[in-house]
């Protein structure tokens, strides 16, 4: 065998790399009393509603929206505490029967 497979690399011996030196019991009760972030911020989520001036295609059905209105559906925050890192929501267009659809089956809670 080499030397090189028997002994550990110098890095994981390092005590701020290595994370066994770092998971103590301590470390075992803060982790047990940390909360998810969704316990911290609710995720943000509107609805708005617009008018196609000029067309538009749905994100659910690929449909051209033009002169009638509207829904986008903004996200600012998802479940899982994931924000978007191009711009500030993420947006899904729904035609008007699309988000009427969508409150009829009690998808959406305003």
């Amino acid at each position: 065998m080499s030397k090189h497979q028997v002994q550990k690399s110098k890095y994981l011996l390092n005590p701020v790399v290595d994370d066994y030196n770092i998971r103590d019991e301590e470390f075992d009760k803060r982790a047990a009393n940390m909360k998810h972030i969704s316990a911290h911020f609710t995720p943000t989520t509107e609805w708005i509603r617009k008018f196609a001036w000029f067309p538009i295609r749905s994100d659910i059905s690929q449909k051209i929206i033009w002169l009638t209105h509207y829904w986008k559906y903004a996200i600012k925050m998802d479940s899982q505490g994931a924000v978007p890192h191009r711009a500030n929501e993420w947006t899904l267009i729904y035609t008007r029967q699309e988000y009427i659809t969508k409150k009829l089956q009690g998808e959406i809670n305003e």
